[in-house]
């Protein structure tokens, strides 16, 4: 249940790194555009690592803790530590599903830039924010939907 998951997962993420790195720009290259192809290469080698090591981390705990629970009982009679070490052990495993988005969005570039962006407060003139005379609050915006709307994710290898 821990052993094969991770197997497949990593015999899929080497295949696609091959053929990221197989993969080669059509027509002649400059040097330029050689060295971005291959820091390109080596940050989506780096996100595949961080996903691989981040399941293998993430579910770990839990399996060894049933794997001893269920062979050697006796080492686990109920306390308040045996419970904290589930319970924090079942947290971890579930918590995989929320960390994998958030190895893919910050691995890649244009998310972070978007994501500051969406994220920050801008300053706007008070005297040019619709007929707006005084130091209130409306000084103040966020950006609006249709910038956010306008995000794409860099996927180019």
């Amino acid at each position: 249940m821990y052993v094969i998951p991770l197997a497949v997962i990593s015999a899929c993420y080497a295949n696609i790194l091959v053929i990221v790195w197989r993969k080669t720009s059509a027509g002649t290259e400059s040097a330029q555009a050689h060295e971005r192809s291959i820091r390109q290469k080596k940050k989506i080698t780096r996100m595949v690592f961080l996903v691989i090591l981040a399941f293998a981390v993430c579910w770990l705990p839990i399996h060894a803790y049933n794997l001893v629970n269920e062979f050697k009982p006796d080492q686990f009679r109920v306390t308040n530590v045996t419970v904290f070490m589930q319970v924090f052990a079942l947290s971890l495993s579930y918590s995989n599903s929320c960390i994998n988005p958030f190895i893919y969005a910050f691995t890649t570039a244009t998310f972070k830039k978007h994501f500051k962006k969406v994220f920050s407060l801008k300053l706007v003139d008070s005297e040019t924010s619709a007929g707006a005379k005084d130091d209130s609050v409306s000084g103040y915006r966020k950006i609006a939907k249709d910038e956010m709307s306008s995000m794409t994710c860099d996927t180019k290898v």
